[in-house]
Formats: C-alpha cells, structure tokens, sequence
C-alpha cells in the first residue's frame, strides 16, 4: 500500500474512534473517571474495540490488495513463460 492508503485508513481508524468517544458525559461521570472508578471500565472496553474494529479492518483491505497484487503478478509470470 502507498503512503496515502495506509493515511487514508488511518484516518477511517481514527474517524471510527472519534465517533465512538464522542458520547455526552455527564459531570459525576466525567468526574469518576478522574478518580479511576472502575465503573468507567465499559467505555475503554468500548475504545479498545473501536481501534481493534477499526485494524482488523485495515488489514482486510491490506490483505485483500497483497493477494490481488500476487495473483497479478503470476498471471503475468504465466503470461511471460506461455510466450517463451
């Protein structure tokens, strides 16, 4: 992938993490938080699997690009030694 690709993912990455954070919170909520209450434990969970969404994502597409660029370059191997 070219330096632009994986920018524009990363954009999509971070895009999906802002949505996910951006939730109302309310003063008592915001302040248990500061204090490390462990009822906040839910939303890191829910921002943990906002950036593991948004990487497994990326590495589908990454992946999906590598094998087409495999099966491009065998067709034209094949392509080439046919012609020989």
């Amino acid at each position: 992938m070219s330096v632009d690709e994986l920018r524009d993912h990363a954009k999509e990455i971070l895009i999906a993490i802002a949505d996910e954070m951006d939730t109302t919170q309310s003063e008592p909520e915001r302040e248990a938080k500061s204090k490390g209450d462990p009822s906040v434990l839910e939303e890191v969970v829910r921002f943990n699997e906002s950036i593991d969404r948004g990487l497994a994502e990326a590495m589908v597409a990454y992946l999906e690009r590598v094998a087409n660029s495999r099966d491009s370059f065998l067709a034209l191997l094949g392509q080439t030694c046919a012609i020989r």
